[in-house]
């Protein structure tokens, strides 16, 4: 009763044309009577179908189906015969009987048409295979009255699958779903899968969780799971995943809580800066084209957000009666936005622009380079973007504007700082497909 509700996949040989009954028939029907199932699907080739249609004859009861393979010779292409077997298998899924209430038998047939029904069950993740075992005689087949059903779990093949899978999500930057594919291995599920499947799945979710908060901005949940230590990585081709000492030394630093001093708020800032910048790479990477405008934005006020705090200002807290502040308040033009207020405390706020101006009226030759930068299309681009005050998408044919826009805001970076260099280094290691390219 066990096996009610579920499918048997079989494929059929020749067995010996001498002695049919015994190599074939009896070991097949061992197999099919092992089990009540809603269906018995025979995968026979254009040579063996007689021999299916005896067995069909034969087990009346049985709800048993024939699904030869469509060409003559075919048994012997392991690629032509896979695609009969993995379209086969889709149909009976896609009419509502899920893998995990499905076997398949690949005991007989060509050892194609055995490799073709395990790659296909494996493919959909059928649970059991199985393969009669017994007695061999001497041609080789197993001697009637001495079959034994063998029935076995894919959890090794399975378990392998999901981690390729993982590899080449991960590889492509979508850390968040390797989370979703692979195995949480704790608790109750850890004795389903093998030791190997285990290690590998631990390693390979605390590195996903990592680069996932990492890559969402989230700095602090990312220097969290750095500071736990990641699990020990048991495969060379998972060790790019394991963070280098560059790497955890520029995640320290941005979930490092904001310095009290303005003055020391600079380098902070910066590192965030240098961050956004290669996050933004990756928006571009991916064609995320109005996410990776708002990055551009962003970086270009954090620099002069930087600058600022160089000069012991906080372009969200300015003090009315700094000599600065005052001179550009004076040349501001009655149509010009002005500075924002503070109720609470008095103070200015300056936006991106009015940032850069002041830069100038501090005499920081960054303030015109800011400016400069501002006055190019992309600010315009952003700001109609659906994401800000527009209704409709930026429409790009390529990615080479946004590229451009990126390199002057590397070169405004290196310009501002000499750590620039070496902390975008560590902020670009995030991009596993770029090292792809570079192998």
């Amino acid at each position: 009763m066990a096996d009610r509700g579920k499918i048997l996949f079989a494929t059929v040989g020749t067995g010996n044309i001498e002695d049919l009954e015994k190599t074939l028939l009896i070991p097949l029907k061992k197999s099919i009577l092992k089990g009540e199932w809603q269906e018995v699907v025979l995968l026979p080739s254009q040579e063996t179908a007689r021999s299916a249609q005896l067995l069909h004859d034969e087990l009346q009861g049985i709800p048993i189906v024939m699904e030869p393979l469509p060409g003559s010779g075919q048994e012997n292409d392991a690629d032509k015969t896979y695609a009969h077997f993995e379209k086969v298998i889709a149909g009976r899924i896609a009419a509502g009987t899920p893998p995990e209430r499905m076997v398949a038998d690949f005991t007989r047939g060509t050892k194609a048409m055995s490799a073709a029904l395990v790659l296909a069950a494996s493919r959909y993740d059928i649970p059991r295979l199985r393969y009669i075992v017994g007695q061999r005689g001497k041609t080789g087949n197993v001697i009637a009255g001495t079959e034994d059903i063998h029935e076995f779990p894919t959890r090794i093949s399975s378990g392998h699958r999901l981690l390729d899978q993982a590899l080449l999500v991960m590889k492509k930057g979508n850390f968040a779903a390797v989370l979703d594919i692979l195995p949480d291995v704790s608790g109750p599920m850890a004795g389903v899968w093998p030791d190997d499947v285990q290690k590998l799945s631990r390693f390979g979710r605390a590195a996903a969780a990592f680069y996932a908060a990492w890559d969402r901005l989230d700095y602090a949940e990312a220097g969290k799971l750095l500071g736990g230590g990641l699990p020990e990585c048991p495969d060379k081709g998972w060790e790019c995943f394991v963070p280098g000492t560059d790497v955890c030394k520029h995640v320290r630093r941005l979930a490092e809580t904001k310095p009290d001093l303005n003055e020391e708020c600079a380098d902070w800032v910066r590192v965030r800066a240098v961050d956004l910048l290669a996050n933004g790479e990756r928006r571009i990477r991916d064609r995320q084209f109005e996410d990776a405008y708002l990055r551009a934005y962003r970086v270009l006020e954090l620099i002069g957000q930087a600058r600022l705090f160089m000069h012991g200002l906080d372009s969200g807290q300015l003090p009315p009666e700094h000599p600065a502040v005052q001179e550009l308040k004076a040349k501001l033009k009655e149509n010009e936005s002005g500075f924002g207020v503070i109720r609470k405390t008095g103070n200015y706020t300056a936006p991106r622009e009015l940032s850069a101006r002041l830069l100038k009226v501090l005499g920081d030759p960054m303030g015109a380079r800011l400016l400069k930068v501002g006055e190019g299309d992309f600010v315009k681009a952003r700001n109609r973007s659906l994401l800000i005050h527009g209704f409709s998408a930026t429409r790009m044919s390529s990615d080479e504007e946004l590229r451009k826009i990126y390199a002057e805001l590397e070169n405004l970076l290196l310009e501002d700082s000499a750590e620039a260099a070496s902390a975008l280094e560590a902020a670009r290691s995030a991009d596993f497909s770029a090292k792809e390219g570079r192998n």
